[in-house]
């Protein structure tokens, strides 16, 4: 299953599944660009568990509900909470932002559905939103990967004007992934409505295989792509003012739909 995602978190119920209405406008968009709300919620490490079970209450509500696989969202853990990233098909969704919460009613699932309300507004936390759209050119995905359970998500503010260079910089790198034959994932994103960034996502089996010598430095030697990747790096140097990068587990239980083993 790929979980072509990015990253984050809940205050208020309001919040989950729905972002700030001056947040985001109902608009017309072209058809194919990849859409995400991004929800970050960081937790004290005492809280985290009971967010947790809270967001399996929810979980189970959408099952007995029948909630349709469209409506899907995923949850990653990393270190100061966790992150939702619910991807929707254009912006027109949010013309009826309701509509999550009203496929409850009458349900099987509404019970459950509101035992969730009640469990996460006992839960203290600092959240924050926002919108993101993907970065087609800036993707990599090897045939045959399909996304594993870890992410290394970079964060990338750029210097002013330096957008176009980044965007045709970030191709040269997407193509030397593919020349060093580097075997995982990758997705770009950029926001549309919440701080102005780019992030870069890789998709691991295992973090230490991300971070693994034979998964960079031994592949680029194999291909003797020193030089190539140590050019690409100074130009990053000179086009980001700053960024920050993280790393975050997958968490099947959190999310929705569950996965089928059978």
């Amino acid at each position: 299953m790929q979980r072509l995602t990015a990253v984050l978190s809940l205050l208020f119920v309001a919040a989950f599944l729905l972002p700030d209405p001056a947040l985001v406008q109902a608009q017309e968009v072209e058809e194919g660009p990849s859409y995400a709300y991004i929800m970050t919620m960081e937790l004290a490490p005492a809280d985290r568990g009971a967010y947790r079970d809270a967001l399996k209450l929810l979980v189970e509500a959408a099952g007995q509900a029948g909630i349709s696989e469209e409506y899907e969202w995923h949850f990653w853990s990393r270190d100061r909470g966790y992150t939702l990233v619910y991807p929707f098909e254009n912006m027109a969704y949010w013309d009826d932002p309701d509509q999550f919460w009203a496929m409850f009613e009458g349900t099987e699932g509404e019970a459950k559905r509101d035992e969730f309300f009640e469990a996460v507004q006992q839960i203290p936390g600092e959240s924050s939103s926002e919108v993101t759209v993907g970065i087609p050119e800036l993707t990599y995905w090897p045939e045959g990967f399909d996304g594993g359970e870890v992410a290394h998500v970079h964060h990338y503010w750029l210097n002013a004007g330096a957008y176009e260079g980044f965007k045709e910089l970030g191709q040269e790198f997407v193509a030397f992934l593919g020349e060093i034959g580097y075997p995982y994932g990758m997705i770009a994103t950029e926001t549309m409505f919440g701080e102005d960034k780019i992030a870069w996502i890789f998709f691991a089996d295992t973090r230490s295989g991300y971070y693994s010598d034979e998964t960079w430095d031994d592949l680029v030697e194999a291909a003797g792509a020193q030089d190539k990747r140590d050019a690409i790096m100074a130009r990053f140097d000179q086009l980001v003012r700053r960024w920050k990068h993280f790393d975050a587990q997958y968490v099947e239980e959190m999310s929705y739909p569950q996965e089928d083993d059978t």
